[in-house]
């Protein structure tokens, strides 16, 4: 009986070869021992195993199991020189320049301009006029409270010398007396709080209205992915802003009516531009990475 004759034997199960990161898959059929002419024939396609090419290059990404896309199927992002594998312009190889590793998990941006816009309806030039509104009515409130602090002065004055007998130690003694009173008096101490709070209401519309064109900004993006934490960003502030806020702080820490005069007139100062402004910018950012 001669081998050839024999029924066709049945060809086995393929083989898969999965082999390392360093080489291409292979496969071929199992065939059993024939003659050379039919292995031959039957002999299945053979791809070789080739060191230095990836099965599949970068596996977290979607494009490179698609085997006829080249370069990630975006040549205009990626270079391929070998044929194997793309890569990117600052020689990084695999899956998508390293987006495979830094894919943007969690982005957060922060904005106060955008915020101003969505949340407060009024317009820039409608809170700069109220700014100045209240600066004004602060500015009469301090001046009605020294009109009385004076008049406490002139009283003492008269009332010192007609005390003393002489005006060159009644004037003094008197005025001092008189103008002690005059601060302390309940009604000076009120007005002059009144003040205080018109001038808080108008530095916060200030502020309020540089936040709405931007000169006064908070803005930054916090981004975290598998490897990289970043924040990036600006602050800025104009000089108005910084003038108001320490004008109205002062206010409050001066409870001497000729000190709130001389803030309040300031403070008007910078609201009918005065005062030249200008915008002071700082950019800032911060990356951490666990590479």
């Amino acid at each position: 009986m001669r081998l050839w004759n024999m029924p066709r034997p049945q060809i086995g199960a393929i083989i898969l070869c999965v082999v390392s990161d360093d080489y291409t898959a292979s496969w071929m059929p199992a065939i059993p021992a024939r003659n050379p002419l039919s292995r031959a024939r039957e002999r299945g396609r053979l791809r070789s195993l080739q060191p230095g090419v990836r099965a599949i290059p970068g596996a977290g990404e979607v494009q490179t199991w698609d085997r006829y896309a080249a370069m990630g199927n975006n040549p205009v992002k990626y270079v391929d020189p070998t044929g194997h594998m793309q890569a990117c312009p600052d020689g990084d190889k695999g899956g998508g320049c390293g987006s495979s590793n830094d894919n943007v998990e969690l982005s957060y941006s922060f904005d106060t301009k955008a915020i101003a816009d969505e949340y407060i309806p009024f317009t820039p030039e409608q809170l700069r006029n109220w700014a100045m509104k209240f600066d004004h009515f602060a500015l009469g409130v301090d001046a009605l409270a020294e009109s009385i602090v004076l008049g406490h002065v002139g009283v003492g004055t008269v009332a010192g010398t007609a005390f003393e007998g002489n005006p060159v130690s009644g004037i003094p003694s008197g005025a001092g007396a008189g103008w002690i009173l005059g601060e302390t008096n309940p009604v000076v101490q009120s007005l002059v709080t009144l003040g205080n709070f018109s001038a808080t209401l108008a530095s916060t519309s200030g502020i309020l209205a540089d936040v709405k064109t931007g000169d006064s900004r908070l803005q930054f993006q916090v981004s975290l992915s598998t490897n990289n934490l970043s924040l990036n960003g600006s602050a800025s502030v104009s000089s108005n802003s910084i003038a108001s806020g320490y004008l109205t702080t002062l206010g409050w820490a001066t409870r001497i009516v000729e000190g709130s005069l001389l803030v309040q007139g300031a403070a008007i100062a910078f609201d009918h531009g005065v005062v030249p402004t200008y915008i002071i910018t700082l950019p800032f950012g911060v990356q951490i990475s666990n590479r």
